[in-house]
């Protein structure tokens, strides 16, 4: 069991050069974890938060997880649900959708052949649904289906197949459609893993409510040059739109780097850009978007699950060919782990 209580501000440069405090982030979160037997476990975890501008409204709400599993060593199962109210808001820095529930179940077998090139093959199922409106009236709004198959091969080398079918309900339309993607992960180097995803399928274009295609490769490299320096690299590359249609285009890249210095005291530094840009259906380009955020985190954990965490972020924008301060967030958290 744990808990934690997280009290930050968000603090903007004014025109007389000093900060203004803009709006403040308050919550509570506790976290139960309870193996009932061997095979069996239920987690549980609940957060509140008081979120708001500094001198106008705040909003309060809550946040509830929990689920069960069971499982041996080549198959399991589980079901789980979320509810998160109206008005609750994540931690700054992090996104979450208030207003809706889900409920899914999962289960997963291993096979293990007994000659070939294959060590094992994992088959996966999941299904999910959603409601939202808890707050005025519930109504089902998305429910998908995914099945996936992963074999292990030779140079501890991951393969996987996906397929998903979706049914989703937007500005009164049910949208219904297919994806498929391939992943190649490989972790043979103790000092670099390398992993390549790509993802093709029908998509739904929320700015105009229709039905369309959707291409996504992402790409990840971790290095481990020293035993207490890590650094991780990720590119990811999405676009929305058929031939003919205006297509929206968004690239992603992100470096994270982690230095341990003792057992007890680690700084974790990630930098992190966007830029998006719209065609329009000749191909030329009818709006661009660039943005870079910086930040910093220092943890000083004497004991797992008790915590202390500094931090720090910035986030910048591109305007008139350079780029300007937007933000800056500054944050204290402690948590302490309770045995019982």
């Amino acid at each position: 069991m744990s808990i934690s209580y997280a009290d930050k501000e968000v603090v903007r440069p004014d025109d007389d050069g000093g900060l203004d405090h803009t709006a403040l982030y308050r919550a509570a979160n506790a976290k139960l974890l309870w193996g009932i037997d061997d095979q069996t476990t239920v987690d549980l975890a609940v957060g509140l938060s008081h979120a708001g501008e500094a001198d106008g409204e705040r909003l309060t709400g809550a946040r509830v997880l929990g689920g069960v599993a069971r499982g041996t060593r080549i198959d399991a199962y589980g079901v789980w649900g979320a509810m998160v109210t109206p008005d609750y808001r994540a931690e700054m820095g992090f996104l979450t959708t208030p207003d809706r529930a889900r409920i899914g179940s999962w289960a997963w077998r291993r096979v293990e052949p007994s000659a070939g090139p294959v060590s094992w093959i994992d088959l996966n199922v999941d299904v999910e649904g959603v409601l939202e409106g808890l707050g005025t009236h519930v109504k089902p709004s998305a429910a998908e289906a995914e099945a996936r198959a992963t074999l292990r091969l030779p140079g501890i080398t991951d393969f996987t197949v996906a397929v998903e079918a979706f049914d989703e309900l937007f500005g009164g339309d049910v949208f219904q459609g297919a994806r498929a993607a391939i992943a190649l992960k490989n972790e043979a180097s103790e000092f670099i893993t390398a992993n390549v995803t790509a993802e093709l399928g029908d998509a739904v274009r929320f700015s105009d409510a229709t039905k369309t295609f959707r291409g996504q490769v992402r790409g990840g490299v971790t290095l481990r040059l020293l035993r207490r320096l890590r650094v991780d690299l990720r590119a990811n590359l999405d676009r929305l739109g058929r031939p003919g249609e205006p297509i929206d285009q968004l690239v992603l890249y992100r470096v994270r780097t982690l230095v341990g210095f003792t057992r007890w005291l680690s700084l974790r530094f990630i930098a992190q850009g966007r830029r998006g840009t719209a065609f329009d259906a000749d191909g030329v380009v009818t709006d661009a978007s660039e943005a870079l955020l910086l930040s910093a985190l220092v943890r000083i954990e004497p004991s797992p699950g008790t915590a202390v965490l500094l931090g720090w972020g910035q986030r910048f924008v591109r305007a008139d060919e350079t780029l300007k301060t937007e933000s800056i967030d500054l944050f204290a958290k402690a948590s302490v782990l309770i045995r019982l």
